[in-house]
């Protein structure tokens, strides 16, 4: 072995070995290795028939590093998610479709890629798009549809195939809200564990310049400059001389930024269409992407089966005009809510006061936030006053359940706890899914004309109309900024259309309320709008009772759909209580996920280790040898044992205890998840939150009595390993309570 030159590989498994070997030279097992670049031989040799659990799991230990070390080698250079066997599903797709036919210059095509919202933070990094049955591309259009010799773009595809071979309908175009918004990073992750509409295709195209889109239209940080000092009023003046360098260097080096209208996304379904093979479609779009609906309603009411109108942004494009109107509205619906509902005017009296002394005191005293950047985890700093606080508040009713979730917010804000609004403004503030320079193209070309007076706010709350006037003075400077020409084509006035067409509405609904469907009605002559109670922005995937009927309307379009389950007392989340105690590691689902993960996983380990060798308990004759050799009466060294085994003893029983009571509150409250909106936990466990904190200090004493067990020779090797074993996962455990944040002060 000396003379002969072996793999890394080799080496370090020599190293592991010389490692337990040295660990467990007194123990009941020994090793014997012989390493050859092609045969690893392993040979066991029992000392005691008592051995036989620490030699299997050495074993499973080598076996695993061997196993992971050469499956590294052999798979490292194997891209997951794109394979031949993709490329096949691909052709056989665009045959059935008939997107493969006789060769037609004009027609646009689609050029298949690997899925390019893999690597998304909205996906699952445990399986790949192509694994979950996605057919990704490319489809390239027009810049210009009046003008194609004006160059092209390309938009990104995703396709969630139907399960038959031959679908019973026709295919489902979904497209996401803004302007702005990207579909690749929402449908296919709401489409990956759903049944909805699986007997047809499923389509999902994002907006031209967004995200996944070539060109992506992105303002980068080397367009702003500094401030010139801390000031508010310093950092408008570098935002918009940001985005007027930013304007006009997508205007000059990527792409002319009046192309992005809505009548040419529109123009990109219906190419996307085409490019597909289908005659007719049925369309879904949400708040922005009922605007585009109603665009290809327009254009190309011939290629429609259905059409469903989630969030309805009629005609024209005004709806900043009418912010006033509703947000007045909208709040008035969450305090009426509460005034109703005995459990929440019983807890939260005087909620309307309540908040706008809440944001008197951050006019008077601005309130200094944190915000991490979900990607980097940078922490940046800002200060927010009334304004900024009122505009994340009604941010808030984007969400479902806000009824339910918002007067805890509120109480939370009065007694300085903002954790809510820095966690969603960090994630609203690093959208990397959101491009600003769509929407800020589409929003500054079509828009009508920013006013103050507003024509349906004359009756709204009057501390509402100085917070509405500093609205509307930032749209109207950052669109004389944004430097876009006027979107000369778009519509203005309604039309009249046969297309069936199911509108949805949310009743706490803060930017596109029930009235914009009503308003929109007038122009269509087949048509049925259902209001969800309960429903915030976009109701049509918030839960089975909604995607069941938006599947019973594409089903036949021609009769209204059953809606009935809307009534269901289930659907309706109860309040927020006072006493709910927040938690850190309920942030996210990945987050409280990982976290029972890991508790489960610590405490496998501690009793693998337990199980392996009862620490405290050996046998007589290791008594009576620790005995001789230090003098010690054998009654005082079993009470010293005997009190460091009861507090392990003890840990183990507080950390199955805690376990299991803090997984089975989290299930607890998925009947109400509106707990799990504002990451937090009923009352009741205020008790169950204490543990860890006495597990803290148990575990500092079982490992201060274990030290002083060690020097004094209390403890034979095998002892002295299994305790240094114990140890480290001990650390580990209370490490991780303490990084979930879970190690709370018990006052």
């Amino acid at each position: 072995m000396s003379g002969r030159k072996v793999s890394w590989v080799g080496h370090n498994l020599q190293r592991l070995i010389r490692f337990l070997r040295y660990t467990h030279q007194r123990t009941a097992v020994r090793l014997h290795i012989a390493i050859h670049p092609r045969l690893f031989k392993i040979k066991m040799y029992y000392r005691s028939n008592r051995s036989w659990i620490a030699g299997l799991i050495l074993v499973g230990i080598l076996s695993s590093c061997i196993t992971c070390t050469i499956s590294g080698m052999l798979l490292g250079g194997y891209e997951e998610g794109w394979s031949p066997d993709i490329a096949g599903k691909i052709l056989s797709y665009l045959r059935r479709t008939g997107a493969i036919k006789a060769e037609e210059p004009d027609m646009p095509a689609f050029e298949p890629s690997k899925c390019m919202f893999g690597q998304s933070e909205t996906w699952y990094d445990y399986d790949s798009p192509e694994t979950a049955g996605f057919l990704c591309g490319y489809v390239s259009v027009p810049l210009f549809y009046s003008d194609p010799e004006k160059g092209q773009i390309k938009i990104p595809v995703a396709i969630l195939p139907a399960e038959n071979e031959t679908p019973l309908n026709e295919p489902l175009f979904l497209a996401q809200g803004g302007p702005g918004g990207v579909s690749l990073d929402l449908y296919p992750s709401l489409m990956n564990y759903s049944n909805f509409e699986r007997d047809r295709d499923l389509v999902m195209i994002d907006q031209r310049g967004t995200r996944y889109s070539d060109p992506a239209l992105v303002c980068v940080e080397d367009d702003f400059p500094e401030p010139e000092d801390d000031s508010e009023d310093a950092s408008d003046r570098s935002y918009l001389a940001g985005l007027r360098t930013c304007s006009a260097r997508l205007n000059a080096d990527v792409a002319n930024l009046s192309a992005y209208t809505t009548q040419q996304m529109a123009g990109d379904t219906n190419a996307v269409r085409q490019a597909l093979g289908y005659e007719k479609i049925s369309f879904y779009g949400v708040s922005y992407g009922t605007h585009i609906g109603l665009y290809l309603m327009h254009m190309f009411p011939e290629t429609l089966a259905s059409v469903i109108l989630d969030g309805v942004a009629p005609l024209p494009f005004d709806y900043i005009n009418e912010d006033l109107y509703s947000d007045d509205r909208v709040l008035q619906q969450l305090f009426v809510s509460c005034e109703s509902d005995p459990a929440c005017s019983e807890a939260y009296p005087n909620l309307e006061e309540r908040l706008t002394s809440l944001l008197e005191k951050a006019d008077a005293d601005p309130i200094l936030l944190e915000f991490k950047d979900p990607a980097s985890f940078a922490k940046y700093k800002k200060e927010f006053n009334g304004h900024d606080l009122l505009q994340m508040i009604l941010g808030t009713f984007y969400y479902s359940r806000t009824y339910a979730i918002l007067p805890f917010i509120v109480q939370e804000a009065e007694q300085g706890n903002f954790k809510y609004f820095e966690y969603i403004g960090g994630y609203s503030n690093f959208d990397r899914s959101f491009s600003n320079a769509v929407y800020l193209s589409v929003l500054c070309s079509e828009h009508e004309a920013f006013k103050v007076d507003w024509k349906t706010g004359k009756d709204a709350r009057q501390w509402l109309r100085g917070y509405e006037e500093d609205n509307w003075r930032w749209y109207s400077e950052a669109c004389g900024a944004w430097q876009v020409e006027r979107n000369e084509g778009r519509l203005l006035a309604s039309f009249r259309s046969e297309v069936p067409v199911l509108l949805l509405s949310g009743q706490f609904d803060p930017v596109t309320p029930p009235e914009y469907a009503e308003e929109a009605r007038v122009q269509f002559t087949n048509d049925f709008h259902i209001i969800d109670p309960q429903g915030s922005h976009g109701v049509g995937f918030s839960d089975d009772c909604t995607r069941s009927i938006m599947s019973a309307f594409l089903a036949n379009p021609e009769l209204e759909p059953e809606h009935d389950c809307l009534e269901n007392v289930d659907r309706h989340a109860n309040v927020i209580p006072p006493d709910a105690i927040q938690l850190r590691f309920l942030m996210s689902s990945a987050a409280y996920d990982g976290t029972i993960e890991g508790l489960r996983v610590f405490f496998a380990l501690l009793l693998g280790v337990i199980s392996l060798r009862n620490l405290g308990l050996a046998a007589k004759g290791s008594l009576m040898v620790l005995r001789r050799r230090q003098r010690i009466a054998i009654s005082e060294i079993r009470t010293l044992r005997m009190l460091h085994q009861i507090m392990i003893f003890a840990f183990v029983i507080f950390a199955l205890f805690f376990t299991a009571a803090i997984t089975n509150s989290i299930v607890e409250v998925y009947s109400n998840r509106a707990f799990l909106d504002v990451f937090a936990l009923p009352g009741n466990v205020h008790t169950l939150i204490a543990m860890p904190f006495f597990m803290l200090l148990l575990s500092s004493e079982i490992l201060l009595s274990g030290i002083m067990l060690w020097r004094r020779e209390l403890l034979s090797r095998m002892e002295k390993n299994h305790f240094a074993l114990f140890s480290l996962i001990l650390v580990g455990f209370m490490g991780f309570l303490l990084h979930q944040g879970l190690v709370i002060l018990p006052i």
